[in-house]
């Protein structure tokens, strides 16, 4: 924190905002700051908007190292994000299946044909009638089409 605070005491940009926020002369160089003018604030002569830091630029680099030390990438991130998703729809299924005891090609037909209403759902999906009641079958359909929008 103390060479935040160092840095900040030298950096020129940080100084103009400092000029600029407490007596409202806005240099041409950080015209873009003024735009935040109400979101920034000085404590011990680091520059603040809202309550993040906004790190001098001799310090940048230094902060971005030390922020991506450890990370994996973004190719890693997203194919961990993506093997985590499958996991979570496979539960999903399962669950489907069991609470509901809809068979395997049921749901498959629910997901891939998206009957908007009971009436519709047992008229595309025979096995459906006599086995649930339209207000159970509407719950299901909701939960099924809540489930598509998260993955969309």
């Amino acid at each position: 924190m103390s060479s935040i605070v160092a840095y900040s005491e030298k950096d020129q940009e940080i100084y103009k905002v400092k000029i600029g926020v407490y007596q409202n002369d806005w240099d041409d160089s950080i015209k873009s700051y003024k735009f935040f003018e109400n979101e920034l604030c000085f404590h011990d002569s680091i520059l603040l908007r809202g309550n993040k830091i906004v790190i001098p630029q001799q310090l940048c680099k230094s902060v971005l190292d030390a922020a991506y030390e450890g990370h994996p990438g973004i190719v890693a991130m997203k194919g961990r994000l993506r093997s985590k998703r499958q996991n979570t729809k496979r539960k999903r299924k399962r669950v489907l299946l069991q609470s509901k005891k809809l068979h395997k090609f049921e749901v498959a037909s629910l997901a891939n044909l998206c009957p908007e209403t009971p009436e519709e759902a047992k008229a595309l999906i025979p096995s459906l009638e006599g086995r649930f009641e339209d207000e159970e079958l509407r719950i299901l359909l909701d939960d099924i089409q809540t489930k598509r929008s998260i993955q969309y």
